[in-house]
């Protein structure tokens, strides 16, 4: 006896259907009992487990593209009438091919020949399918939006934090192995000097990867360094919430990865290719012509420094950081601040910061009229949407621009309450590491002592292989009378420079 041909259809739109018995498995043993019992030859089976509230899905549109191209196949095996149909466009696309549907959970059979009576009841249980749907997603809706009105994240947790339970809610908490990941990314991705790569090698150092037992890779960190919750915001249907989670890092150091992924620092373009940390890329020109020395590796050890215009009329060649450095170290090793110039700098930092007292309250009164206005014209702004007096892509785009704003300034009224508690402990702290930052540079790495020569130094030139040092302006009183003082009489103590072009 031949068999009849047909096509299967099975689908799951949730993990509760799969709990419940209702798996694409489950499904799968029913449809071929019943073709095995009623003489029915499976041709194809087709499948979806994902949701069906958009018309579209993978494995219903593969299953219409195979019966078109196979209109000797007429029947579609289904469990019931929502496996099959979720929308009415599905209903309208399966009923105007005249293909014949036999609901085996209930042994119902729609097709050209069934009876008006069934077709309408058939044609009630889609709009009631598609009522539960549209129902259930503006349920879903009403809670995103309660969510989103008390600053509470609906997604899932990203990477760095963790769903909690708190006070009857789920909260987003700080989940320290990854969220120290996280902060750690941010300072070396805002250095300026680290690529995403060596960004991730550095972490791989550093060991952070070992408590979470596998890497990240480039994508995921892309999409770490540009997801503002990590700052306290989050962004929900193309618009900027303000959070009640802690955040991982602060909206001033998000601010300047951003920048550096904009392509710039300080208005200066960023190159690709300008990601491997040397110790003095960028503080270095060259005394013949005034270019800057780039910096280089030869061999893949040695790292050397040559002027930009060496193929022109420049005559200087490269010259290696071995011989360079040690210039420096002599040159530091010498900085060290008088106690009495000491005594005075902490006296008059006690005044300055009276000074600065009075010029941080008339700058917080301003920063919070400029709150108290943002805040106005979000206010107005909704106002305007609910009155459709705007539309909604340029009410996103203004409440995006205020939103942004509003914590911008936000941060620098949190960060300045900060910075006033600190200022004087800041400064005198400073004071007392400049007593020792020659100890402290000759102990450093390579980094800590390029931060503390951009911190001393104005810039640094290089002629014949002799270093020229520039102070910066409010160090060279007491450095040039320190150091000119050791190195009087010493003829060439320093073994790149002469006493006379020492600093200026």
């Amino acid at each position: 006896m031949s068999l009849n041909p047909c096509v299967i259809y099975c689908r799951v739109s949730s993990d509760r259907q799969l709990k419940e018995g209702f798996s694409v498995p489950a499904q799968k043993r029913l449809l071929e009992d019943y073709a095995r019992q009623n003489n029915y030859k499976i041709s194809k089976e087709f499948y979806d487990d994902e949701g069906a509230g958009k018309s579209g899905r993978k494995g219903f549109t593969d299953m219409v593209t195979f019966l078109e191209a196979n209109p000797e196949i007429r029947t579609i095996l289904v469990e019931k009438t929502d496996r099959l149909f979720r929308n009415l466009k599905d209903y309208t696309l399966i009923e105007d091919t005249g293909l014949n549907i036999i609901y085996v959970r209930s042994n119902q059979q729609l097709g050209p020949t069934a009876s008006p009576e069934l077709k309408f009841a058939h044609g009630m249980q889609v709009l009631i399918a598609k009522h539960f749907l549209d129902n259930l997603s503006r349920e879903v809706m009403k809670g995103y939006d309660e969510k989103l009105k008390m600053g509470m994240y609906p997604g899932r947790a990203p990477f760095g934090y963790r769903s909690q339970r708190i006070s009857g809610k789920n909260t987003l908490v700080p989940y320290e192995p990854e969220a120290k990941l996280v902060k750690r990314l941010f300072e070396l991705y805002a250095t300026g000097h680290q690529s995403l790569r060596t960004a991730l090698q550095q972490i791989e150092d550093e060991s952070l990867f070992i408590p979470l037992k596998k890497p990240i890779y480039i994508a995921q960190a892309h999409r770490i360094l540009t997801n503002p919750i990590y700052y306290g915001s989050f962004v929900w249907h193309d618009e900027v919430h303000q959070g009640i989670h802690e955040p991982v890092i602060s909206l001033h150091l998000w601010n300047k990865v951003k920048e550096i992924q904009n392509g710039f620092i300080t208005k200066h373009p960023i190159k690709r290719y300008n990601t491997i940390p040397y110790m003095l890329k960028g503080m270095m020109t060259c005394g013949e012509c005034g270019r800057g020395l780039t910096a280089y590796t030869k061999r893949g050890k040695h790292i050397y420094y040559r002027c930009t215009s060496f193929k022109r009329n420049c005559t200087q060649i490269g010259v290696k950081e071995d011989i360079i450095v040690p210039q420096l170290d002599t040159f530091m090793e010498q900085i060290h601040i008088p106690s009495d110039i000491v005594e005075y700098l902490k006296t008059s930092l006690k005044e300055l910061h009276e000074i600065k007292k009075d010029t941080e309250d008339k700058h917080r009164d301003e920063l919070e009229r400029k709150r108290q206005s943002l805040m106005t014209k979000l206010n107005y702004l909704y106002e305007d949407k609910l009155n459709g007096l705007i539309d909604i892509e340029l009410y996103k785009q203004k409440r995006y621009q205020y939103q942004i704003e509003l914590d911008t300034i936000n941060d620098h009224l949190q960060r300045r309450a900060v910075a006033d508690s600190r200022y004087y402990e800041a400064g005198a702290m400073i004071i007392d590491v400049m007593q020792n930052i020659a100890d402290l540079y000759t102990k450093g790495t390579k980094e800590e002592k390029r931060q503390i020569l951009q911190y001393i130094v104005s810039n640094i030139t290089v002629t014949d292989r002799k270093v020229h040092i520039d102070v910066k302006k409010h160090f060279q009183p007491f450095v040039e009378s320190v150091v000119r003082s050791k190195w009087q009489g010493h003829g060439e103590s320093n073994p790149g420079c002469q006493d006379e072009n020492l600093m200026s």
